[in-house]
C-alpha cells in the first residue's frame, strides 16, 4: 500500500466501523501522514482482535490493532488466543472459519479462509514402521491430492474437525482419496479417532466416499461423525467403492446424511466386492435426489450393493441404523433393503442387523434387510440376522427380503410389529415381546456367549463388540428402569425413568458420579462406552421435618388431614403434637407411650425430649442463643 495519507495494511481511515479478527502483512507507505500497519486512521470505530506484520509493513504504530513479527502471525496461538476461530479447534467456536497456510503454498505461511484447501504434508514415511501421521485437515487434503501416497500406510494420531469442507471448491466439498484409476491400496488407521463434519457433494461423480476406490487396502478404525456426502453412482460415506479383498474394520459413520443420484449407494459402501467388512456400522440417512427416479437401483442402509466371486465372509458383526429414504414419482427403481439394496454373487452375511426405516413407495423389490437376494451364478449365504425397521415400498415388498432366489438364508428373523409386515421372500416373522426373548434366538442356534447379547425384555439382539453396558442401580426406597445390567448399542440413547416410592422423592440422579439432579426421567444419549446411572432416593416431611411415611403410618392423616396438620395434631391426647413423638421415637395414637419435655437453660433456645423411663435423654434439638 502506497498513498498520500490514510495509509493503512487494511484500512486507511475508519471512522465509525467495527474492525474484528483481521490482519494485514503487506507493505505500507505514505508521503503523508497518517500511515500505519493496519489502519491508517480512526476516528470512532474500534479494532478487536486483529493484527498487522509490523516487519512486512515496515509500521510500528498503527490507529487499530496489535502489531506482531512475521514468526508470530504464522503461528497459531496468536489468533486462537485472541478469539479466532480455526479449523481442528473447537475452544473458540464451531464454525471453522479460518486455516493456517503452514506450507506457504496458499498465502505465504498466514491465516486464510477456511473455503481455501491447505495442503500439508504429514510427518512420517508411509511405511509399516513409519506411517504417515495423518493429525489435521490438511493432511487429509494432501492425502487427497497426493497419487504417490495411495499404497503406503497412514495412521490418524488426532481428532479432525472437517466442518470447514462444506465452503471448499465452490461448495463441491472434499475431494475423495483415490479413484478408479488411482486406487487407494495402501492402509489407513483412524487409532479410534474421529474425523467431524466432513462434506463431499460431487452430483456428477462416481465412487464417492471419504475414499473414492479401495482395492486391496486395509481400513481400520475409522470414525466418521455428521459426515455429508453425495455422488451419483457408488456411494458411500467411507467408500464408495471396494473391491479386491480389502479389509475394513471396526469403523464406523454416525449420524450420517449419505445421497445419490443414480445407483449403488449405501451408509458406508456404495458397492462392498470381493472384500470383508467386520465389526461395522452405521447411522443416519441415506436418500435419493434422483432427475430421473428410473434410473435408481440399489440402495442400502449399510451398502448398496453386495457381490463377490470367492466366498469371503464379507459382512460380519455389522449393523445398519440408517433409514433408507426414496421420494415418491411417478417413475419405479428397485432394490432396497435396510442393510443392503442387493445382495448378489457368492456374498456371506453372518450376525448382523438392520433397525432402520426403509421407506420408498415407488421402489419394487423392497426388505427390511436386504431388496434384493439374487445371485448370477454362486448363491449367497445369509445366517443368524435380523431386521425391525418399518418398510414401505412396492410388490414384491418383504419384513426382512422383498426378493430372494437361490440364496441360503438361515435362524433369521423379522418384527412383525415394528416392519408392518407379516410376509417375507425370507426369513422367520415374529412379534416384538418376541423378538426381545433370548430363546428365540439360541433355539436357532446363535451365540450368546461371545457374538450376541440382550436386555431381556428390554432390547433386541445386540452385538458384543458394538454395544456397551450400562449399570442401572437405585438406593433403598425408589426403582429404576430398566436396571442392573442393560445393553446399548454404540451410538444409540437409552431412557431410564426413575420411580421413588411412596412418601419418598428423588434426592439425585448420577451418571457416572455426576449429578444430573433430581430427574424422574433421563435420557443417555449417544453411548459410546461403558457407564452406570444411580438414582438415591429421601424421605418427604412435613414442615416441622415429620416424615410423611410415618405420619401416615399411624394413620394421622385419615380424617383428611394434610401432612403439616397431621404432625401438630394430638391424637392421643397426652399433650404432645405428633413431630414431638416423632422426635421421642413414641406411638402417637396411645397415650400410655408418653414422654416428657423441658426447657434447657437460658444459654441455649429448644427444649429436650424424653421418656420417663431412666432411658436417658432420647433426642435433642438445640439452638445456641449465641455463638
Amino acid at each position: 500500500m502506497n498513498a498520500s495519507r490514510y495509509a493503512g495494511g487494511l484500512v486507511g481511515r475508519n471512522v465509525s466501523a467495527t474492525i474484528s479478527h483481521c490482519f494485514g502483512a503487506g507493505s505500507v507507505t505514505a508521503s503523508n501522514s497518517p500511515a500505519g500497519g493496519l489502519l491508517g486512521s480512526s476516528s470512532a470505530g474500534a479494532t478487536l482482535a486483529s493484527f498487522w506484520d509490523t516487519q512486512t509493513s515496515g509500521q510500528a504504530a498503527s490507529a487499530g490493532g496489535t502489531g506482531k513479527t512475521t514468526a508470530e502471525l504464522k503461528t497459531i496461538a496468536t489468533y486462537t488466543d485472541a478469539g479466532w476461530d480455526f479449523v481442528d479447534e473447537s475452544a473458540n467456536g464451531t464454525n471453522d472459519l479460518w486455516n493456517l497456510d503452514t506450507a506457504g503454498l496458499v498465502n505465504g505461511g498466514y491465516p486464510v479462509p477456511s473455503c481455501n484447501i491447505v495442503i500439508t504434508a504429514p510427518a512420517g514415511f508411509g511405511t509399516t514402521n513409519d506411517p504417515y501421521q495423518i493429525a489435521s485437515l490438511n493432511n487429509l487434503y494432501w492425502l487427497s491430492a497426493t497419487s504417490a501416497a495411495r499404497t503406503n500406510h497412514c495412521i490418524q494420531t488426532a481428532d479432525i474437525r472437517a466442518y470447514s469442507t462444506a465452503r471448499i471448491d465452490f461448495g463441491k466439498g472434499f475431494s475423495p482419496i483415490g479413484n478408479e484409476y488411482d486406487r487407494f491400496s495402501g492402509s489407513y488407521d483412524g487409532q479410534a479417532h474421529t474425523i467431524r463434519g466432513l462434506t463431499i457433494r460431487r452430483t456428477g461423480q462416481d465412487n464417492v466416499g471419504l475414499f473414492s476406490y479401495v482395492s486391496a487396502a486395509t481400513l481400520r478404525n475409522i470414525r466418521l461423525v455428521d459426515a455429508v456426502v453425495e455422488g451419483r453412482n457408488y456411494v458411500g460415506s467411507l467408500v464408495g467403492w471396494a473391491r479386491e479383498s480389502a479389509l475394513i474394520e471396526d469403523c464406523h459413520s454416525a449420524n450420517l446424511r449419505v445421497g445419490g443420484y443414480q445407483n449403488q449407494v449405501g451408509g458406508l459402501f456404495g458397492v462392498l466386492y470381493d472384500s470383508t467388512a467386520r465389526r461395522c456400522w452405521v447411522s443416519g440417512t441415506v436418500s435419493c435426489s434422483a432427475p430421473n427416479p428410473n434410473d435408481i437401483r440399489e440402495y442400502g442402509g449399510f451398502a448398496g450393493e453386495l457381490q463377490a466371486n470367492i466366498g469371503i465372509p464379507q459382512v460380519e458383526r455389522c449393523r445398519s441404523a440408517c433409514d433408507v429414504l426414496v421420494p415418491s414419482s411417478s417413475g419405479a427403481s428397485f432394490a432396497a433393503g435396510g442393510l443392503a439394496g442387493w445382495v448378489g454373487d457368492a456374498v456371506v452375511v453372518v450376525d448382523c442387523y438392520a433397525s432402520g426405516s426403509v421407506i420408498v413407495p415407488q421402489t419394487y423389490w423392497v426388505g427390511g434387510f436386504g431388496g434384493v437376494i439374487q445371485p448370477a451364478s454362486l448363491p449367497p449365504v445369509i445366517s443368524n440376522c435380523y431386521s425391525v425397521g418399518s418398510v414401505t415400498g412396492l410388490h414384491p415388498v418383504g419384513g426382512f427380503a422383498g426378493y430372494k432366489a437361490s440364496a441360503t438364508i438361515t435362524a433369521c428373523f423379522w418384527d412383525i410389529e415394528t416392519s408392518g409386515l407379516t410376509n417375507s421372500a425370507a426369513g422367520t416373522g415374529t412379534n416384538t415381546v418376541a423378538m426381545k426373548t433370548q430363546t428365540t434366538f439360541t433355539g436357532a442356534g446363535w451365540d450368546f456367549d461371545g457374538v450376541w447379547h440382550m436386555t431381556e425384555g428390554v432390547t433386541y439382539p445386540l452385538l458384543s463388540d458394538l454395544s456397551a453396558c450400562i449399570t442401572a442401580t437405585a438406593g433403598a426406597n425408589g426403582s429404576i428402569a430398566p436396571s442392573g445390567t442393560v445393553y446399548v448399542a454404540l451410538g444409540d440413547s437409552i431412557s431410564f425413568t426413575i420411580s421413588p416410592e411412596a412418601f419418598y422423592h428423588v434426592a439425585d440422579v448420577t451418571t457416572n458420579s455426576v449429578s444430573v439432579g433430581p430427574v424422574l426421567a433421563f435420557t443417555w444419549e449417544n453411548v459410546i462406552t461403558n457407564g452406570a446411572i444411580h438414582a438415591e432416593f429421601a424421605a418427604n416431611e412435613a414442615a416441622r421435618g415429620t416424615p410423611e411415611w410415618w405420619l401416615a403410618s399411624y394413620g394421622l392423616t385419615n380424617g383428611g388431614l394434610s401432612f403439616d396438620q397431621a404432625e401438630v395434631s394430638d391424637t392421643d391426647g397426652d399433650s404432645q403434637p405428633a413431630w414431638k413423638e416423632w422426635i421421642a421415637d413414641t406411638n402417637p395414637t396411645n397415650s400410655a407411650s408418653c414422654f416428657g419435655s423441658s426447657p434447657f437453660p437460658t444459654s441455649l433456645r429448644g427444649e429436650c425430649i424424653s421418656r420417663p423411663r431412666p432411658v436417658g435423654f432420647i433426642r435433642c434439638n438445640t439452638t445456641p442463643t449465641s455463638a
